[in-house]
């Protein structure tokens, strides 16, 4: 038996279950604990599914432990769609009241991820910025990393003997470069239609061009829309050095007039991505000497995003290479003020980032993004397989986006509750209870279509690529 196959699975089911059910009962939490400090009658506050192993009643509140220890629920009385008056119940509160019950439960899911941002933060530490190394945090079982020699620890300085990623970070002001549009903070990412990680893949490329020029596709560090970043450039064809042994970075950054920064875990990993079942040489710092270790990365289908000409993102499924290590930066201790102020500011950044990706989704410039709740848990499994504090982060993205969901004025959702009690303050009375709940159902129906399309999508793809 593999043993750690079978605690891999059964550590990306555990995380399956905190990080839905998390987020699930801090949105119940949120509905319960509003209700309560409005003296709204609340019948039952349940932490889990199924039967009761639990049951205590107090203050006309039945707490309930169940056997499912998954989500949770509460039961505020006259809050479902089309339920009549109850005396203390949902409907009988000044509406501002109601709506502040309805919005609690998206509150609580910032909170969670407030706090569980916080909580990473304050068990990882704050990036150390007088040491750039990239390090190696954890190597997968049965890996190629493993055959390779891969330590915990180890410092990757170089793949493929280049030190330096993709990011422009000097133009000189007469150079080619320049005069093509190259500017700091520019970022290459395929030269003549080819996917680039490294400035040694980039001259290699360029080297090979065959017309009068080099056709480079970079991401403007001044676009003001996710559109407009992409921006293809023309520049000339580098000689080719006579000597075999001369090094390609240095090659290209003379021939255009630039520099490239130093190496980053996002070039480490792009560039093991672009090389599946291949040999990846890379040069590693371990006790304060640098060895070189060669490894042959695994052939694995996983989706990446690539822009098409106008810009637009997708994620087709592509054969990658994998290696098969965890890859962080140097960190240092962090205490706890600045740590909630750090997963504030996380938090506040996930629901931008969900909001952003609901309108580039709406607006095509991202297309086939969609994911379900098959996709959902598949990734949360291998974000388990990673450690811990990545499931944690994980969690406070999914409880950001069931925030800006559950805001959508759409049926379930709070966010058409709240849009329904606008229209009821404005006519002044309570909507026909069959009407909300018809327009609720048929929204619930909507939603169920949708997500049973996206899901079989995804089952399809789990099928084809084992990923969806």
């Amino acid at each position: 038996m593999d043993f750690a196959a079978v605690f891999s699975s059964l550590n990306g089911l555990a995380a399956i279950a905190v990080v839905l059910g998390l987020c699930l009962y801090f949105h119940e939490a949120g509905h319960f604990l509003a209700a309560k400090l409005f003296k709204c009658t609340v019948h039952d506050f349940a932490f889990g599914f199924g039967p009761s192993l639990i049951a205590k009643k107090w203050r006309g509140t039945t707490y309930r432990f169940n056997l499912v220890p998954f989500g949770g629920y509460v039961r505020i009385a006259g809050m479902e769609p089309g339920a009549e008056p109850e005396p203390g119940g949902f409907h009988t509160l000044p509406r501002y009241k109601s709506a502040v019950i309805l919005f609690a439960g998206v509150a609580m899911n910032v909170v969670l991820a407030v706090l569980v941002y916080s909580g990473v933060t304050l068990w990882r530490g704050v990036p150390d910025p007088s040491d750039g190394g990239i390090y190696v945090e954890k190597v997968m079982p049965n890996a190629p990393a493993v055959e390779a020699g891969f330590l915990p620890g180890d410092k990757i300085v170089a793949v493929e003997g280049c030190r330096h990623s993709v990011l422009v970070t000097e133009v000189r002001s007469d150079g080619p470069g320049a005069k093509a549009g190259l500017k700091r903070g520019t970022v290459i990412t395929m030269v003549n239609g080819g996917e680039v990680a490294l400035p040694s893949t980039i001259y290699e490329l360029a080297v090979k061009s065959s017309g009068d020029g080099v056709e480079l596709a970079v991401l403007d560090p001044d676009a003001t829309s996710l559109a407009d970043q992409q921006r293809f450039l023309s520049l000339p064809v580098p000689p080719q050095s006579p000597d075999a042994d001369a090094d390609p970075t240095t090659l290209i950054s003379s021939a255009w007039g630039i520099e490239f920064g130093r190496l980053q875990s996002a070039s480490v990993s792009d560039a093991i991505a672009l090389r599946p079942a291949e040999a990846v040489g890379f040069t590693v710092e371990r006790d304060g000497q640098e060895i070189t270790l060669i490894a042959t990365t695994e052939a694995t289908w996983a989706r990446r995003a690539e822009r098409d000409r106008s810009g637009a993102i997708e994620a087709p499924h592509k054969r990658v290479g994998r290696l098969g290590v965890v890859l962080g930066g140097a960190s240092k201790p962090v205490d706890l003020a600045n740590a909630v102020r750090i997963g504030a500011r996380q938090s506040y950044g996930a629901v931008d980032m969900v909001v952003q990706s609901l309108w580039l989704l709406a607006t095509r410039q991202v297309r086939g993004g969609a994911g379900g709740p098959i996709a959902i848990m598949a990734a949360t499994a291998e974000h388990a397989r990673v450690g811990w504090d990545a499931v944690l982060s994980w969690t406070g993205l999914i409880s950001a986006n069931l925030a800006v969901m559950n805001l959508i004025p759409f049926p379930p959702f709070d966010g058409f509750r709240l849009c329904l009690l606008g229209v009821e303050g404005i006519m002044r009375r309570r909507a026909p209870a069959k009407f909300e709940l018809a327009v609720t159902m048929g929204g619930f129906i909507a939603i169920v279509i949708f997500l049973l399309i996206i899901s079989s999508n995804d089952i399809i793809n789990l099928i084809r690529y084992g990923t969806p």
